[in-house]
């Protein structure tokens, strides 16, 4: 499940926690476990498709390259400000292979993405979820729904605010022209 939505499977696991239905080390290991799979899968396709002609061709310009070097510069908090923003990461793990980012920064900053971010929704669901369901009774399972919506809605709003905290910006027309 964790590559079609991290972030369900995180707060998923994290609602099993809270309920007693799943350990907390086991849970927050494997969603790392996965988590960290899946993204390394994603810079290996990055680091294959390198390797095909055609496919170099087509991203050979200027602009591509010059993205290159900007991201160069910054690729320790954009791979963590990635962790924080959905649907930056496919982009961004397939181009760190692409370009042969060193897989052992990608994988280091990402582990550490990772646990930043699956602590965080642990904690926030163990502290403030299971409360709430448990005053829920019988309509708890609604009430998981809605947070596990929530879940997935709330990145959206954290990550540009995360982005900005850790010094991702945008990539200024200065910047472009070096």
């Amino acid at each position: 499940m964790s590559f079609l939505s991290e972030d369900a499977v995180t707060v998923g696991s994290a609602l099993l926690v809270s309920q007693n239905l799943l350990g907390l080390p086991l849970a927050f290991l494997a969603v790392n476990i996965a988590i960290i799979v899946g993204d390394g899968a994603l810079y290996g396709a990055g680091a294959l498709a390198a390797r095909n002609r055609k496919l170099r061709r087509m991203v050979a310009t200027r602009r591509v390259y010059q993205a290159k070097r900007w991201v160069e510069q910054r690729l320790g908090p954009i791979l963590l400000a990635t962790r924080f923003m959905p649907g930056t990461r496919l982009p961004t793990y397939l181009a760190s292979g692409f370009f042969g980012f060193p897989f052992s920064f990608f994988l280091m900053v990402l582990t550490l993405g990772s646990l930043l971010w699956t602590g965080l929704v642990f904690s926030v669901i163990l502290i403030a979820g299971k409360p709430f369901l448990d005053a829920l009774g019988p309509w708890k399972w609604l009430g998981a729904v809605i947070i596990l919506l929530c879940g997935l809605l709330v990145p959206h709003f954290i990550g540009p605010i995360v982005a900005r905290l850790i010094g991702v910006g945008p990539m200024l027309e200065d910047d472009k022209n070096t």
